[in-house]
């Protein structure tokens, strides 16, 4: 049985709802993440919404044109692709990449909203996963930020010396990210030495611990 509402800045969240739960409707409601299928390509928006996740799921979602001046100074780009929906929380912004109905997608977020609220929320991300390019100084601060938040979360890091694990935050190195750089992309928002799927399976692994 799910304890968890996964929560995550990118499509992560999915690999782990399909495991843990392998007969999910990804077309309706039952996801426990209100988030599920969209893109924070804002890291420091992102941080902000962990920090602030009960008042930012209060407000009334608006949607708009993309903003997302962060990725478009790193990248030179503001849509991944043409025609999906930009949902605006107050000042952080959320790319819905896979929708492209403002009403259903409202249905399903306000539905998956209510649904997790049954749930113990439990934040993930990782350095493969920040998609904004950082000085070492601002990554360790949104990394401080993130690992301040009053809900359970995990963060996978390239840096061994950052490893640490208490009752709600889980740091854990990835040896393979080791000396790794954010600037080795395939494309704008690619990293070259990431893999989803595998790096979901190291998420899995942590999160059985805990249930």
């Amino acid at each position: 049985m799910m304890k968890f509402s996964f929560v995550s800045n990118s499509c992560m969240s999915i690999y782990l709802y399909k495991y843990y739960n392998p007969n999910i409707n990804q077309k309706l409601i039952d996801y426990t993440n209100p988030f599920i299928s969209s893109l924070f390509s804002d890291d420091e928006s992102w941080v902000r919404l962990c920090e602030n996740y009960d008042y930012y799921t209060s407000l009334e979602p608006r949607f708009g044109e993309p903003i997302n001046e962060n990725f478009f100074r790193d990248c030179g780009i503001r849509r991944f692709h043409e025609g999906y929906l930009a949902m605006f929380l107050g000042d952080v912004e959320i790319q819905w990449i896979h929708d492209y109905n403002s009403e259903l997608l409202l249905k399903k977020y306000k539905g998956r909203l209510e649904l997790s609220k049954n749930f113990e929320l439990l934040f993930i991300w990782c350095d493969a996963e920040m998609f904004n390019i950082h000085t070492e100084k601002e990554r360790k601060s949104l990394l401080k930020r993130y690992c301040e938040i009053k809900y359970k979360k995990i963060f996978l890091t390239k840096y061994s010396e950052e490893e640490y694990e208490d009752e709600k935050t889980i740091i854990k190195f990835v040896p393979e990210w080791e000396g790794k750089s954010q600037y080795d992309r395939l494309k704008p928002y690619f990293i070259a030495w990431y893999k989803q799927s595998t790096t979901a399976d190291m998420f899995i692994k942590i999160i059985n611990k805990l249930l």
